[in-house]
């Protein structure tokens, strides 16, 4: 990159380290402090810095020092920017670029750059007119691919603060902002190969030192994707999970990267765009990669971008805005920067389907400038492409593309407020050709083997639609764990940097991932993580599973299996947790008994579960006969449906006290034979048990004891059972011995030590939106 800070921008004071240090503390604690105030406006700390930097770039503060150290401190601050784009293509995938059927995200990157073009082919007179700069073709193209560009760490950041980043707009925005990253990022890389320098207003190229960068480039390409890989492959193996990093390996590959992307300027090509393509080379798999992403992102955000923006404002001069004459060439700048991007993004994503409004969205969002913008302006003013009228433009129109994101958000979650309203969220409403989410949430290692059981199984057969299961680490708020609360890089809200709980997550993360790349396309897994105190980790749970409109959570049942089968006490906050989510939660729930199911994999080509759904009656009951729908289709599953019917000559007479009312009241009100329970289990028998793939059982019962005895008799006989939470008159009596409520009549005795110690339980407890809820304020609501 080249020097941030032009010489002329140093007046010659003597300085000393002493101001130096009073700078950067000073850099940090405004930038840290304006971001308290506009978190609340929803404005994303990139504001508050390039603000900060704006101000304390044109004080005396920063252009009092001493030249040796203001090079010093520049070489620092092109060594982060370098850092961030090498970060930035490590985190990319470039096989995105080469699929041979199109993305919804690179229709949308491409409608964007494409629009961007056209517009400044239409109107460049005026612009290029109004700025003072050449009229040439090798500078619109220079021009459209900065102003086509979507900063991805931005957008993400963005929309990650404003809880949207788990709607489907979020999801496509987040998506198609990494591809145009991509995109435009690997164009200008292949656009500068070529450039060599700038005169007066013409790009120039030098051939001869075109035909010298070329080669270079592609002995670098292919020494990082066969010695670079090898080494980091050799760093993984050395240093595997559950093991603290070796420092003096992390240190050495820094050392070893450094050195490629500080060479690049000798042979005449830009340095920080090599650092994108070295890190565009790199696996983006393993430890090693994951390790650097977290550890650079974590200085980048906490020293590197604060410091880099007010050394980039120095650059600044407000006395250099020329009133009317800048404003119009500012409303111009911002018409080329929107204009076309949005125009191009909402003709496509109507073209797939969206609402105007939400293609709106859309393309507002996927206009965002950033940190590749505010490089490419900085590298026009110090090769005398622009002034520093026209830098002072450039700045201000990248701020302009981000502050008006939050009224954007405000708007995404109106509309998804007023859609979710009119949804009851239940597997038995659930349209069948539409998209299945699920949440599933761990404690722990030790919930993955069986989760991913669970996920395969639910998965269905191959007529079914695409299954979408988020798997959210559930992590406790301890004073420990709140000393390494940073924001994440991802669509987590939070990342934790504490050793214990980024080793687990990494080790659940591999184990999904692993899954998910032998699953074939048919499962999608979304890795979150939630750090909450008990006491309110049901809110985050209960807005996490409104914010990716699931309709199931499945939560581990508080116990734990011991190596004899019993089950050990539990833990007593988890159940807590447990219970308050069935009380508010936005969707059904499902509590989860694991006694053996995740011993081994479960695979389509093996008969793995003998499972059975237990239908009585009763939503709850209705909700499991939905879930087991699914998992009958799944070629692994032996399902039996065993239907509990009261007998005819019932005597509700013989039962004393509360047993009998409840009889006598159910039959009064109906409910001993409801006619949605016949209508439910009539469509489920229609579509399973006549082909012969469903298994089916009767039993007639009178009370509570012989629905315990007929259970007690199944012992032995299946891995799974499916059973719904709420009671039934058959199951009154059940309720005076439970243990666990949580788990209803029909749970709580297939999980109690007098049965199986190795079948495992599903217990749903169907949505009702009508439950009345603990905290019902509609403030709790964020779509993320």
């Amino acid at each position: 990159m080249a020097s941030a800070i032009p010489d002329d921008c140093h007046n010659g004071y003597a300085g000393s380290f002493d101001t130096f240090f009073v700078s950067l503390l000073a850099i940090l604690f405004a930038s840290r402090l304006l971001h308290f105030f506009l978190k609340y406006l929803g404005q994303p700390r990139v504001i508050s810095e390039i603000f900060v930097g704006m101000v304390i770039g044109n004080s005396e503060l920063i252009n009092s020092f001493d030249p040796k150290l203001a090079r010093m401190v520049r070489l620092i601050a092109e060594y982060g920017i370098m850092s961030h784009f090498f970060v930035l293509g490590l985190g990319m995938e470039p096989k995105d670029l080469f699929r041979k059927r199109p993305t919804r995200e690179a229709v949308l990157s491409t409608a964007g750059i494409v629009g961007t073009y056209l517009l400044i082919s239409c109107i460049q007179s005026i612009f290029l007119k109004g700025l003072g700069t050449g009229d040439t073709v090798k500078y619109i193209i220079s021009l459209g691919l900065s102003l086509s560009n979507t900063s991805s760490t931005v957008l993400t950041r963005l929309i990650t603060d404003l809880k949207i980043g788990k709607s489907e707009i979020g999801r496509l925005a987040v998506n198609a902002a990494v591809h145009n990253d991509m995109t435009t990022m690997s164009l200008m890389s292949l656009f500068l190969i070529m450039q060599t320098n700038i005169v007066g207003r013409e790009i120039l190229f030098d051939l001869n030192r075109t035909f010298v960068v070329i080669p270079l480039l592609i002995f670098q390409t292919w020494f990082l994707l066969n010695a670079g890989k090898r080494g980091m492959d050799w760093v993984n193996e050395r240093n595997p999970e559950g093991k603290p990093m070796n420092k003096w390996h992390l240190f050495l590959t820094i050392l070893l990267l450094s050195s490629l992307c500080w060479y690049s300027p000798l042979m005449g090509y830009n340095g920080t765009l090599n650092a994108f393509v070295i890190g565009l080379t790199l696996p983006r798999e393993g430890r090693l990669s994951r390790t650097l992403i977290r550890k650079i992102n974590t200085w980048l955000t906490g020293f590197i971008f604060p410091f880099y923006y007010a050394f980039v404002g120095s650059a600044l001069k407000f006395n250099s805005w020329k009133g009317w004459a800048s404003f119009k060439d500012l409303c111009v700048l911002v018409l080329l920067a929107m204009g076309g991007k949005v125009v191009g993004s909402v003709i496509a994503a109507i073209s797939m389907g969206f609402g105007f409004p939400e293609a709106l969205c859309i393309g507002l969002l996927l206009n965002v400038k950033g940190h590749y913008n505010i490089l490419a302006a900085v590298n026009a003013l110090e090769n005398g492409v622009m002034d520093t009228t026209a830098f002072l433009i450039n700045v201000t129109t990248v701020m302009i593309t981000i502050v008006y994101i939050p009224l954007v958000a405000v708007v995404i979650v109106r509309r998804a407020r007023k859609q979710h309203s009119k949804l009851q969220m239940a597997l038995q409403w659930q349209d069948p050709a539409s998209e299945f989410r699920i949440m599933t949430c761990l404690h722990g290692l030790h919930n993955v083997p069986s989760i991913i059981n669970i996920i395969e199984a639910t998965r269905g057969g191959p007529l079914f639609p695409r299954l979408t299961a988020y798997a959210v680490d559930l992590v406790e708020l301890t004073s420990r764990t709140a000393a390494t609360l940073t924001y994440g890089q991802g669509l987590d809200a939070v990342d934790v940097s504490d050793e214990a709980v980024v080793e687990m997550r990494d080790q659940i993360t591999l184990a999904f991932d692993a899954y998910q790349q032998e699953s074939g396309e048919g499962v999608s897994i979304r890795r979150l993580l939630v750090v909450s105190s008990f006491s309110s980790m049901y809110l985050d749970i209960c807005n996490a599973a409104q914010d990716a409109l699931t309709v199931l959570v499945i939560l581990p049942f508080h116990k734990k299996q011991r190596v004899d089968g019993t089950m050990d006490d539990g833990h007593d906050q988890f159940r807590i947790v447990n219970r308050k989510v069935l009380h508010n939660a936005p969707c059904s729930v499902g509590i989860f008994v694991d006694r053996g199911l995740g011993a081994s994999q479960m695979t389509s080509s093996l008969e793995f579960l003998h499972a059975a759904v237990v239908f009585i009656g009763g939503p709850d009951d209705r909700e499991a006969l939905s879930y087991a729908s699914r998992v009958a289709n799944y070629p692994g599953v032996r399902l039996t449906a065993i239907r509990f019917l009261q007998r005819d000559d019932q005597d509700v007479a013989s039962y004393p006290g509360s047993i009998g009312q409840y009889f006598k009241n159910a039959s009064e009100q109906g409910l001993m034979s409801h006619p949605e329970d016949d209508e439910c289990f009539s469509d489920f028998y229609d579509r399973h048990l006549n082909s012969g793939h469903v298994h089916y059982i009767e039993k007639f019962v009178s009370n509570s004891a012989e629905t315990f005895s007929s259970l007690r008799a199944l012992e032995g006989q299946f891995n799974f059972f499916i059973v719904g939470r709420g009671g039934t008159p058959l199951t009154a009596g059940m309720t005076v011995w439970e243990e666990c409520p949580e788990l209803g009549p029909l749970g709580d005795s297939l999980t109690s030590s007098d049965f199986s110690i190795t079948a495992s339980v599903l217990v749903i407890q169907q949505h009702n939106p009508g439950r009345e809820k603990e905290n019902p304020s509609l403030e709790d609501f964020s779509l993320q």
